[in-house]
């Protein structure tokens, strides 16, 4: 509980999350909304419920507006987490306490980057390894494993992004991804098992959030765009575990 004493200490932060997780997803639907309005003129009768259902019968009948029609709600589903991502280091310095968020910013970007890079190439080489160590395993057992490896992963990624805003001189190293691997594997096992349920926890908001947008009605689009929201904080807290534990 620490971790998220962490977070509801530093509100700016859960203003941030959510208004990253809302502020695209409006402006995409506002977006959609108008190329139905011009694709369909007169006919268009929309309602926020089923928009993404019109979106995608307009598509069918319109190919012309398929590039902007689906860029755009795509983009505002990835934007969130890009931007959080590179306020990487302004976030763990609010997490922490501190002040100075632009600087810490700006300061942290480029190990933050360089240390994404070598993480992803661990992940890939980690979940190919249990893939290939649960491949003769029935089903049932080896997608659950494959699972939690990858939500393994995700903690071993926040580990690095914390450890990457430290300003020493072997944050643009390799070893300091591979580190955080071994960290979420063998240590603090209570640690990784919080930070490997809110993962969960993100990834359960975001099918639902996906799912009611595309379901729309009688759900209104503000459940879909709240949803994604509180997986956006949920994904805040995973973080502030990271911090916890490099600080504990």
């Amino acid at each position: 509980m620490n971790a998220l004493r962490r977070l509801l200490a530093a509100p700016s932060l859960i203003v941030l999350a959510v208004a990253a997780g809302l502020l695209p997803a409006l402006a995409a639907g506002a977006f959609a909304r108008r190329s139905a309005a011009l694709a369909l003129g007169p006919f268009a009768t929309l309602d926020d419920g089923h928009l993404l259902a019109y979106v995608v019968e307009m598509v069918a009948d319109h190919p012309s507006v398929v590039l902007p029609a689906t860029t755009v709600p795509a983009a505002a589903a990835v934007v969130p987490a890009v931007l959080l991502f590179a306020l990487t280091g302004g976030i763990v310095e609010r997490l922490r306490g501190r002040a100075g968020f632009g600087a810490a910013v700006f300061g942290a970007l480029p190990a933050v980057l360089v240390q994404g890079v070598y993480h992803l190439v661990l992940r890939a080489v980690f979940l190919l390894l249990v893939f290939l160590a649960v491949g003769p395993a029935p089903k049932a057992v080896a997608y659950p494993l494959l699972g939690l490896a990858y939500l393994l992963s995700l903690h071993a990624s926040d580990v690095t992004r914390v450890r990457a805003t430290d300003a020493t001189a072997g944050r643009f190293h390799p070893r300091l991804a591979f580190a955080a691997f071994r960290e979420v594997l063998t240590r603090k096992p209570a640690a990784t098992a919080t930070a490997v349920g809110l993962g969960f926890a993100t990834l359960v908001a975001a099918a639902a959030a996906g799912y009611l947008a595309v379901a729309g009605a009688p759900t209104p689009p503000v459940a879909a765009r709240g949803i994604a929201a509180v997986g956006m904080c949920i994904g805040l807290w995973r973080l502030a575990v990271a911090v916890e534990r490099e600080t504990a």
